[in-house]
């Protein structure tokens, strides 16, 4: 656990010291989610959800910015590929070998997350509606995603705002207007309700909690108003792949 702690001390120090620099730099995987629960901080230690890296999104314009910093900080950047110049993204290395892992602009993986104007509402990582996304867009949604979601919603009540609560408008919205996350989402959101069954360490009425949530959140996703690009998709279906396959970089 001392090692955990020092991995999360040193995240929200590079968050900071970038701030100090003018840097935009929020945190996001499972170090921003153990950052939002500590409520649950016992919950995460039972159901053995461990932290392994850093992970970071920034915007474009800080590129030189961030590789001066961590240059100065003593960070080893990786050699880029060809995968990292397409993707807008720098891996860097701390003394201890722990990867930190910076992306720009968006996160594109299974799918798109745009995080330009989103950076600046929360630090120092980025806002929960985003988070939660980031874990709605895995097609092959694991154990860590749905330990990492369970815990989010557990812990966060659903509102239209960003302050301290997940954000259903902005999910809404971004899922209105893309049928491949629109149906990814949603089936992991199915996913998460039968899951959260398997963790006995979860109490009935925590389990119903997190599954009246998710229900709120369908229920909003699915009354938002479609865009014609998503009703012209729809159409195709599962016939035509809805997603992108993630190219894996070795760390």
């Amino acid at each position: 656990m001392l090692e955990e702690k020092r991995l999360i001390e040193e995240a929200v120090h590079l968050a900071e010291k970038a701030e100090e620099n003018g840097i935009i730099m929020r945190l996001m995987g499972a170090i921003a989610f153990k950052i939002h629960c500590t409520n649950n901080a016992e919950l995460y230690k039972k159901i053995d959800r461990k932290l392994s890296d850093m992970d970071f999104v920034s915007y474009t314009r800080h590129q030189q910015d961030i590789r001066n910093l961590l240059n100065t900080l003593g960070y080893k950047e990786r050699v880029p590929t060809m995968a990292m110049h397409l993707g807008a993204r720098q891996i860097w290395l701390n003394k201890n070998g722990i990867v930190i892992d910076i992306f720009f602009d968006q996160l594109y993986m299974c799918h798109k997350i745009d995080y330009r104007g989103r950076l600046e509402i929360d630090k120092p990582t980025v806002p929960l509606a985003e988070l939660l996304l980031q874990k709605l867009q895995v097609v092959n949604f694991t154990e860590k995603d749905l330990k990492d979601a369970i815990i989010l919603i557990l812990e966060h009540e659903m509102a239209n705002g960003d302050n301290e609560t997940i954000n259903i408008k902005r999910i809404a919205e971004l899922l209105s207007d893309d049928w491949g996350f629109y149906y990814t989402a949603t089936m992991n959101l199915e996913k998460i309700k039968k899951g959260i069954d398997r963790y006995d360490v979860l109490s009935e009425k925590e389990k119903t909690v997190v599954k009246e949530k998710i229900d709120a959140l369908k229920k909003v996703v699915e009354e938002q108003p479609k865009s014609m690009r998503w009703k012209m998709r729809s159409k195709l279906g599962t016939k035509v792949k809805w997603y992108r396959t993630v190219e894996t970089i070795s760390k």
